[in-house]
This record gives structure tokens, sequence and C-alpha cells, in this order.
């Protein structure tokens, strides 16, 4: 270890920071309130900025209390966070071993983010979540578009789910979960299927039911495009001029800002479509496939790696991908064409 602490002593260390924090009285403190299938989480933050990127990124958020939440998370700040672990230096990577030993004896997941480091650590029985923050300024440039990733992921698996790397698309009968890498066109994707009339339950992550069907539940309210995607499609620019940009020079805004309806709770997944973009071609295409032909690099891309559940997570995906039909959808430069073509591949599907 970077500190020099053996495994045991430095186990030790994070747990009685968990406690410390679990422990702490919030009277005062800001909270945010969500839904995801069907249960409550609240999120206790002091930063009122950290508070508005959850209010406006976690869908069905709100700031009145629900009846009961069944899951917590805690947010320190910068303060809290120096004041809780003085004098411990957490490693870049965290060692297998070290990782079950804190589950094995603590009951706790882990998860370190970013230099300067950004420690989350979750408790099943509590049902808690607790993120250090070491620097306020210097969360992942990333967290704007998907606050929570982490916690939500550990949710997901807690509760016999999976949170899938993808988006989705449907037309009220039948849906889609469009998976691929970085850059292959799934935002894209769902933003023509939108603009056609089409619903979605998030373009980039959601948290799949995978015990007897496969229902997708939204976790984000929002869509990350450029502002080129948003114009192909038509769309007023207006309000989106004096939005930031992300640090993919992304627009990250709710679908409503833009004159169309906003994500749906959830739908069922009928089938799996990988999307590639063809600038050569204004027209769309798709073909059925099989799942031999799926690149095991899809796989990886499709899951939220998370230190300590890889593994686990790869077979959730293996199993989903080899349960549903596969497509491929060649994605030509027509809005148009993409929304017709997305129409009738639901309609085979």
């Amino acid at each position: 270890m970077d500190n020099g602490l053996n495994h045991e002593e430095l186990a030790k260390t994070i747990n009685a920071c968990f406690v410390r924090l679990h422990n702490t009285p919030t009277d005062g403190i800001g909270r945010i309130y969500f839904e995801i299938a069907g249960e409550w989480v609240e999120v206790i933050v002091p930063s009122p900025d950290y508070a508005a990127v959850c209010a406006k990124a976690l869908a069905r958020a709100t700031t009145a209390p629900p009846p009961v939440s069944k899951y917590r998370i805690i947010l320190a700040d910068g303060i809290i966070s120096g004041q809780l672990t003085a004098g411990l230096q957490f490693p870049k990577i965290l060692p297998p071993q070290f990782i079950d030993k804190l589950k094995k004896e603590y009951g706790l997941n882990i998860s370190i983010l970013g230099n300067p480091h950004v420690v989350q650590l979750y408790n099943e029985n509590a049902r808690t979540g607790v993120q250090l923050v070491f620097d306020n300024g210097h969360l992942p440039p990333w967290e704007s578009g998907s606050p929570l990733k982490t916690f939500l992921h550990w949710i997901a698996i807690q509760r016999g789910m999976f949170m899938m790397h993808g988006g989705t698309l449907s037309d009220g009968n039948r849906g889609i979960l469009l998976a691929g890498r970085g850059g292959s066109g799934k935002s894209g994707t769902v933003l023509a299927g939108l603009s056609a009339g089409l619903k979605s339950c998030g373009d980039d992550y959601v948290m799949l039911d995978h015990q007897n069907t496969y229902y997708a539940n939204s976790l984000y309210g929002i869509m990350k495009q450029d502002m080129s995607g948003f114009q192909r499609c038509g769309l007023d620019l207006a309000p989106l001029q004096l939005m930031q940009r992300n640090w993919q020079n992304k627009v990250e805004a709710r679908p409503e800002q833009v004159g169309l309806a906003p994500m749906v709770q959830g739908f069922m997944i009928n089938a799996i479509v990988f999307p590639t973009v063809d600038i050569s071609s204004t027209s769309t295409t798709f073909e059925r496939i099989d799942q031999k032909d799926v690149p095991q690099g899809l796989v990886r891309g499709a899951i939220n790696e998370v230190q300590g559940s890889l593994g686990q997570s790869i077979l959730f995906a293996l199993r989903i991908f080899k349960a549903l039909p596969a497509y491929r959808l060649q994605l030509g430069t027509s809005a148009r064409g993409i929304s017709e073509a997305l129409a009738a591949l639901l309609m085979e599907c």
C-alpha cells in the first residue's frame, strides 16, 4: 500500500470512516429523492451545486420526501472527507484480495475514482452508500451526465438487476436496447426515435430486470448529444445555446427542453440492437444477426465496470445477450431514414 498499511489495517480504517459518516447527524443538510424500479433512494448532499446536478440528471428526482426511502446515499464534501480520513492515503488501484476482505469482513463494496480520489462505499445490509470527495472541484468529468452511477450499479446488483450501458426505444408495444461502444451512434439513434414519436427510458444507462422477462427501468432523464445531432432532427436549438457543454463537448438536456416527450419509467426489451454509423449513405438499414456474430468486445462495452464486480457484470451481460435476438443497425445520415428503419425494426423484433 502507498501508506504502508496492510490490508487488514486499511480495511478497518475504511470501515471506521463509513460507520462514522453513517452515524453522523444530517439535520439541516440538503436532500434529493429519486425513484428507480419502484423503490425510493434518499440522497443526503451538502453541496447545492451537486444537488443541482442530481436534480437535473436523475429520473423522477424530487425534494419532497416519499413515504418510505429504502436506500440512502450520503455525499460528504471535501471538509468532512478530510476530517474522516486525515493521514490516510488510498491506493489508485485496489488489490482484489483487499476488495474481497473488505466485502467479507465488513460488508462493504468499494470503488475509487479519479485523481484526486473519490472513494465510494456501499453496505448492502444497511442499504447505505457513502461518497468521500477530497476535492470538491475535481469530480470525474462524466459525473454531470451520470451522477451516483456506481451506487446505482450496486443497488441494481443487490436487487437482482443489472445496470446496462445502452440506449432504449419503444413504440409502446415492443422495445429495443441499443448497445455498443462509445461513438457507435446510440444517443443519436435515441434522439431520432424520440423525434419520430417513439418512447425512451434512457439514452446511456438503464437498470435491467432479467429475472423472467427483460424490463428496462429508467435511471437518468437527460440526453447527451452534440448540437449537430439536435439540428439533424430539426429541433429548436435556441433552448440549448446557453447550456454548458460536457467533457465530450455535448449538451446534456432533458428531452422536454427541446419539445420532445420526457423519458418514461420503463418498458419491456425484446431485442438487442448494435448501431454503427455510415456517413457515406443517407439510408438506414438493419439485419438480424446470429449471436455468434456479436463481437465479444461489445459485452464489455455494455457493462458498468466497477471494482470488485466485473466478473458478475460480464456474466449478466452474456446472459442478456444470449437470451434476446440481435440486430445490426447501419445508420445513415438522414434522421427521417433512421426513424423509419426503427419503426420497421420494432415491428419485426
